[in-house]
């Protein structure tokens, strides 16, 4: 019943139809759970507590015709992602031994014994390259993990050999990027044409989480 009804769905008009698609910024709650997420910080930590409030379209706060972007608004990004990634890099007590720092779960890939220990690009890389996706919603490519590792050497070049701040830099600029404060649902195989395409299981987790939970998939 499902095929047959997607079949004659799709024969309305000749062609498939999804309709106009406008690209959706997180909201100020989806933004705010998706912080939390992605930096393992305690549920009562609110990055947007002075962000200006959500312009509302037809009584949602999650209409994408309205949620705009403004200088004020980037501000407030810039100064919630620097001390959202200062909490996120704090130190943190071992549960099980209050005389032990506990593990960084945004370090922790770099700390499980792989990467070429002798080189400091590769031990970030491993970090960025865990984080990446989780924060883009998305696989990412070479080149984009390589965009956001400018910015690690730029930590290394002028604040010296601090693996935190260095791996904190870089999440700071990935969380600055379009690729993580809209939902952006891009043709995968691009070739100029305007064509309808279909959503990617990562998008459509992304539109079913944010739908559900207003905020990212979880794994």
């Amino acid at each position: 019943l499902g095929a047959a009804l997607a079949d004659r769905l799709k024969a309305i008009g000749g062609k498939p139809d999804p309709g106009p698609m406008i690209v959706h910024r997180l909201n100020n709650r989806e933004y705010a759970n998706s912080i939390r997420e992605l930096l393992y910080l305690p549920p009562d930590h609110d990055p947007t507590a002075d962000f200006p409030a959500d312009e509302r379209g037809d009584g949602f706060d999650n209409n994408s015709d309205t949620l705009t972007i403004s200088p004020v608004l980037i501000e407030h990004y810039l100064d919630a992602a620097q001390k959202s990634v200062a909490l996120a890099f704090a130190p943190r007590k071992d549960a099980k031994d209050a005389n032990l720092p506990a593990i960084n779960p945004l370090n922790a890939p770099s700390k499980a014994g792989k990467g070429d220990f002798g080189n400091w690009q590769a031990l970030i890389r491993l970090n960025i390259e865990a984080f990446l996706p989780r924060a883009w919603r998305r696989p990412v490519t070479k080149a984009e993990v390589d965009g956001v590792m400018k910015f690690a050497a730029q930590s290394f070049a002028n604040d010296g050999e601090s693996q935190d701040k260095a791996t904190g830099l870089a999440i700071r600029a990935a969380l600055l990027s379009p690729n993580f404060l809209f939902r952006l649902e891009q043709d995968p195989n691009p070739d100029g044409s305007s064509k309808i395409y279909p959503l990617t299981e990562f998008q459509l987790a992304s539109r079913l989480s944010y739908f559900l939970w207003s905020t990212m998939a979880d794994e």
